[in-house]
């Protein structure tokens, strides 16, 4: 068996461009971002998709149909609730400056550029969970997000799939490569459209993260 999920991020919002923290409040993609991601559909012609699978969050599903307008071929789609973005409870739509700077002093940390660089994100975006019992903590996304990894090759075995794409957000990618074995520390999520790939055979592993486009 060999099967390859790629892994691809959201398209920017308003959300993004404005700095705001966006886990499950959602805001809709720029226009510049559906061009873009029509494009990257395009540059996965020479790869034949089995399936796609994303979250129900609406800067998802823009991303994922303008992908598939560019891809430009009929492809199963499941949409899975798993795949969100770690939830930030009453963070929500929060300035993302002013709130890591309030919470690198309540951390020990003499500035957010300290906590920044000497946290890794999935880690400092879970400790929000300590002070908001709303807030995911990052044991959480990482459970709920092994399990939909855990069904998609699962089905993929099963069904004899050999090519999906997962489109989702940056904090749930960094945790799906986590799972994949990257050992390296983030300190900010990959860039808006990039693309990940895993590779499953004798077992599960990352090939490559934060590309353009498919390699």
């Amino acid at each position: 068996m060999h099967l390859s999920i790629y892994l691809i991020r959201h398209g920017e919002t308003l959300f993004n461009q404005f700095n705001k923290m966006q886990g499950w409040s959602d805001t809709p993609l720029l226009d510049s971002s559906k061009l873009k991601a029509k494009n990257l559909g395009e540059s996965f012609h020479g790869i034949a998709l089995d399936a796609v699978y994303s979250s129900d969050s609406g800067r998802v599903l823009q991303t994922r149909d303008a992908f598939l307008s560019g891809y430009a071929k009929p492809v199963p789609l499941t949409v899975d609730e798993r795949l969100r973005e770690m939830y930030f409870g009453h963070y929500e739509g929060d300035d993302v400056t002013g709130l890591w700077t309030s919470m690198a002093a309540k951390e020990g940390f003499s500035s957010f550029d300290q906590y920044k660089y000497g946290v890794d994100v999935v880690t400092r975006c879970g400790t929000l969970s300590n002070y908001d019992e709303l807030a995911e903590s990052e044991a959480d996304l990482r459970q709920r997000a092994s399990l939909s990894l855990d069904d998609i090759v699962k089905s993929a075995v099963k069904n004899k799939k050999q090519n999906i794409v997962i489109v989702s957000h940056g904090l749930t990618i960094l945790t799906l490569l986590k799972i994949a074995g990257v050992e390296e520390e983030f300190h900010q999520s990959l860039h808006n459209l990039s693309v990940s790939k895993l590779i499953v055979d004798d077992a599960l592993r990352c090939e490559y993260y934060g590309e353009a486009k498919p390699l």
